[in-house]
C-alpha cells in the first residue's frame, strides 16, 4: 500500500528517529559522547576512564562517530604520535538531546 501525505511524512520521520536512536544506543556510543563533552581526550584516556571497553570496540565506536560527523579526530605531531578526539558542532548539539532523553527516560516505567 502506498502512503501519501501526512502518513508518508510520519513514516519518514519515524524511520529517521529509529535509525538515530539505534545509532546512539549502540554500546559505548553515548558514553563516549558524554565523556568527550567535558573536553577533548586521547584514546588511552578514553579507554581508561570508560572502563571495560576493549581497544578494538573503542576504535570501532570512534570511527563510526567520526564517519557520522559527531567526533573529530586530530593527530598531534609528537613523538610518539598522539591522537585526540573531540566533539564536532553536531556532537555538541547532541548533548542537550541526550540529557532531555535521560530526563524523559527517568519518568518511564521501563
Amino acid at each position: 500500500m502506498k502512503l501519501i501525505g501526512v502518513e508518508a511524512q510520519a513514516n519518514s520521520k519515524c524511520d529517521w528517529l529509529e535509525k538515530g536512536l539505534k545509532f546512539f544506543s549502540t554500546k559505548w556510543t553515548a558514553r563516549v559522547i558524554l565523556f568527550l563533552s567535558e573536553k577533548p581526550r586521547g584514546f588511552g584516556d578514553l579507554r581508561r576512564n570508560l572502563g571495560g571497553v576493549s581497544a578494538k570496540v573503542l576504535s570501532q565506536r570512534l570511527k563510526a562517530l567520526e564517519n557520522a560527523g559527531v567526533v573529530n579526530r586530530s593527530e598531534q605531531p609528537t613523538n610518539p604520535p598522539r591522537v585526540n578526539y573531540s566533539l564536532t558542532d553536531e556532537g555538541q548539539n547532541s548533548i542537550p538531546v541526550m540529557k532531555e532523553f535521560l530526563k524523559f527516560r527517568g519518568k518511564l516505567k521501563i
